[in-house]
Parts: C-alpha cells; structure tokens; sequence
C-alpha cells in the first residue's frame, strides 16, 4: 500500500507548478484480482493477496463446481474463500472488498468505487449484464454491502481529497476516473477498441487479449470472461510464465551474458530448436489451469545444455506457444478474426521474440 502510494507521488514528482496546474483528471490501473480487505474505519487488515496467489486452489475448484464452469485460483472469489477458511480472526474485521487499483482511488477521493473491468476478474460479478452475481456471492458467503459501489467507464469516482491535492501539489478540482484493470487499460493505450485488434503482453505473466463487441462465457476457464475500459468486452489468456523462463536460462548460463547477446545466439538457432521443447510451467500455471505443474525440457541431446542460444530460443518457444493456443481457443469462440496483433511489456523489446 505504502509503495503504491508513492509510486502515485512519483508520478508527479517531476512537473513544474505550471504543469500540476494543467493537470484536470487522474486514471489508476493497477494488477486485477487482487484482494484488498478494509476494516469498519477503512483501514487495511492484511497485506493484499494478488493475482499469483495460487493458495486458494482448493476454493477455486469449489467455486467452480458450483458455478459450472473452471475457475482458477487468480479469481479474486476465491481468495476470499480463503481468508475465511485461514484466517477467521482477519475476515471478522472485514466490512469492505476491493480491488488494488480500488484502494487507491479510494486513498486519493475518499470515495469506495468500482467498475467493470476489474470486477468481471473477481467470479463475483455479471459480465453479461454487469452486475453482481448473487449466486456466486451466496456460496462465497461475501455481504454485497461489503462490495463498492459500480460506476460505468465515463463516470467520475470523485475529485481529490484536500489532503491529497495538498500532498500532490495538484488542483483541489482535479477528478479521479474509475480506471480500469491492467490488462483493459494497456489495451485502451494500445488502441485495441475494435474488433479485429488483439494485445499481446510478455512480461512476468503473458497476455493475450483483444476487444470484443460480445461477451465470450469459456467454461473451460481457459478465455476469462473481462470486460473492457470503454463498456464492451476483453476475453483474455492469462499464463503465468512469461518474460521469468527466458531469465532463468540466462541465470542457469550466465547472468553477465546480456540479454542481446543471447537473443543473437538464439536467432542462429534454427526455429523448433532441433526438436527440442521447453514446458515453461516453472511457477505451476494458469492456462491450462496447473497450479501444481512444474515445467520440463523434452527433446535433449548430447551437448544440448552446452547450447545457450538453443535453450534460450526453446524458452522463448515454449512461451509463445502456450499463447498461441490461447489465439486458437479465441477463434473457436467466435472472436473476431485476427488483423493486428500490438505488442506491449518487456518482452516486446526482444527482436526475435
């Protein structure tokens, strides 16, 4: 919390006096899923568990029994389940449910909001109709008083607190936006606002998601139902192995070898690295939904592992393979047929990638 807090403070810290004055409205995006419980005086009760926690695995596969369709321990549901079953103590000071991005909206407007690309990350709320899903909420066992309350995406959630314009050396007058979910607001940047144009974000996690003008309901679990920044629709693949593969290969070989100088060994590697495949499920993972899995390297040879632009290109492979499926799984649910894939995070600076 202390460090989000100043990440917003480091965010102004570099504009003149003229440049603060300029400034009429503010935007928070921040990780979704996440958990973020306040007391009755709105103070926080326990650090956040965020959108890796795979703890409530079990919770997951009791939610999505009961609601019909495959849940992964990310849904912000299931770690509420959790907090309940692990720690009593903590869950009876619990009079408000939010989002990451939500506290903090919250810290600068003294007002507890919400919107819908977030919440359609919690197995709590309504994609279709954009709402809360009573159903879900009953077999949680989550108080909808204990929920904040939804503005749409051209809504206001309030205009900063004295305090905060104080602090900021902002405007009194400047608003706060409901924001968004990560993954909808670097769509929103990237211009995805149409169907036909996909994001693709290789980072700690990978991403693949796109606009939709229609809802996509995956019971598989493996497109999870968003909404969007701008009141339409988001199905997104999530993995939780991404940019870390490739880094554990460089760590294995050498951390002072760069990243360009094994990005060019690898581009002199032939594309299928002879055969050679690398299961990047180093951290269990999401799609499919593996929270125990472990990742493997299939395919060796003698002097294979002597072979760093072979290990480090088969990483990278392995990684956007397991997105590729997610593109497969989009069409056969009827999204729209591909024309632009925009790259954004980390990885998006690697030239082979």
């Amino acid at each position: 919390i202390s460090g989000g807090r100043s990440a917003i403070q480091d965010a102004v810290s570099g504009l003149q006096d003229e440049e603060r004055e300029r400034i009429c409205a503010i935007g928070v995006s921040g990780q979704q899923h996440g958990l973020v419980v306040l007391d009755e005086n709105k103070e926080v009760v326990r650090p956040a568990k965020l959108w890796c926690d795979t703890e409530s695995s079990r919770e997951a596969e009791e939610l999505g029994e009961a609601l019909g369709w495959k849940l992964g321990p990310a849904f912000t549901g299931t770690k509420v389940m959790w907090l309940k079953r692990n720690e009593p103590e903590n869950w009876q000071r619990v009079r408000h449910v939010l989002m990451p991005k939500d506290y903090f909206n919250y810290w600068l407007t003294g007002e507890i909001a919400t919107e819908a690309s977030d919440q359609s990350g919690s197995a709590f709320f309504d994609p279709v109709n954009k709402t809360w899903d009573e159903r879900a909420l009953e077999f949680i066992g989550l108080p909808a008083a204990y929920l904040p309350k939804l503005v749409a995406p051209i809504e206001k959630v309030g205009t900063i607190r004295e305090a905060v314009a104080e602090a900021l050396r902002l405007p009194a007058s400047v608003v706060v936006s409901p924001g968004g979910g990560d993954n909808a607001c670097s769509a929103l940047a990237a211009g995805a606002v149409a169907d036909g144009t996909m994001v693709m974000s290789l980072g700690t996690s990978g991403t693949l998601f796109g606009y939709s003008s229609k809802p996509v309901l995956d019971k598989t679990g493996m497109i999870c139902p968003f909404c969007d920044a701008t009141g339409a629709y988001l199905p997104l693949v999530c993995t939780l192995n991404c940019t870390e593969v490739p880094e554990d290969v460089r760590a294995m070989i050498d951390e002072k070898v760069t990243r360009e100088e094994l990005t060019k060994l690898a581009s002199e590697v032939p594309a299928g690295c002879s055969g050679v495949s690398y299961i990047p499920y180093l951290r269990g993972e999401r799609t499919p939904n593996l929270p125990g899995a472990a990742g493997a390297i299939v395919g060796l040879r003698y002097g294979m592992l002597k072979n760093a632009g072979l290990l480090y290109r088969a990483a990278i492979e392995g990684v956007t393979f397991s997105l590729l499926a997610g593109v497969n799984a989009m069409k056969n649910f009827g999204v729209s047929d591909l024309k632009e894939l925009r790259v954004v995070g980390g990885g998006a600076a690697n030239a082979l990638w």
